[in-house]
């Protein structure tokens, strides 16, 4: 499962920044399913890898709060990318929500310790499976 996550959240920001360099409707649309997979898999998985990395007297406390935490971080996106996009263009958008991913990216390294040689060599082990 930590695999899964770590591809999709590295997979998921490139998708995004790539949005604006692609010409035509059906890389559009392979670029919008392929978010729309990234996301069922990365809010499913998240809950779970914390669900199991925390003591059953914590369990409720954390996904409360990772919920609060990401319901909370939705308010500013359309804002910020609204402004992004009229002042700098509608490419500049994607290419600002792709690099804002990057955020969880880096947290999931720290708080699932992916980011590590063990954690790497875990994940290679898994691919080449």
């Amino acid at each position: 499962m930590k695999v899964d996550l770590f591809f999709w959240l590295i997979l998921l920001p490139l998708i995004i920044i790539s949005i604006p360099f692609l010409k035509g409707l059906v890389y559009f649309g392979a670029s919008i399913f392929l978010i729309s997979v990234g996301l069922g898999i990365t809010n499913t998985a998240i809950p779970s890898l914390l669900s199991l990395m925390s003591s059953q007297e914590k369990q409720g406390s954390i996904l409360g709060l990772t919920q609060s935490v990401g319901s909370i971080s939705r308010i500013p996106g359309p804002f910020l990318s609204g402004l992004a996009t009229e002042y700098f263009g509608l490419e500049y958008s994607f290419l600002f929500g792709g690099l804002i991913l990057i955020i969880p990216f880096l947290l999931g390294c720290i708080i699932f310790r992916i980011c590590t040689l063990e954690g790497l060599t875990e994940i290679l082990r898994a691919l080449s499976c």
